[in-house]
């Protein structure tokens, strides 16, 4: 026992208890990181690109083949180009503001040329 009457176990839980509450109340303040939101969001918008793209052309290759009668063969053709389209699409999405935020390359100067193990000095 010490002086205020309390077992050092007790003190130890008590001072732990009281580090616990600092921290979380540190990070209520903080709150979510908005980098994370934005990057799921960012993620969904990706992947609903190609497979509108994918959707769109299956859709119209499905049609122009009932209107045509060449089942199922614009439908097969049409289907590698919205998929090419929605990959393409993802690739302009990359290259935004919105991606050069989320993934830290706001900075215009170019990358750095990395030496490879096998070049000799």
């Amino acid at each position: 026992m010490n002086k205020k009457g309390k077992a050092p176990e007790d003190e130890r839980l008590e001072d732990l208890k009281q580090r616990l509450d600092e921290i979380q109340q540190r990070n209520d303040k903080a709150g979510p990181d908005p980098t994370d939101t934005m990057a799921a969001g960012f993620a969904l918008r990706a992947i609903t690109e190609i497979l509108v793209a994918l959707g769109v052309s299956t859709i119209a290759g499905y049609y122009l083949d009932r209107y045509f009668g060449t089942t199922p063969w614009i439908m097969i053709i049409l289907m590698p180009l919205g998929q090419a389209a929605g990959v393409w699409n993802v690739m302009r999405l990359s290259q935004s503001k919105q991606a050069d935020a989320i993934l830290g390359k706001a900075s215009d100067e170019p990358a750095k040329d990395l030496k490879d193990d096998d070049d000799e000095d």
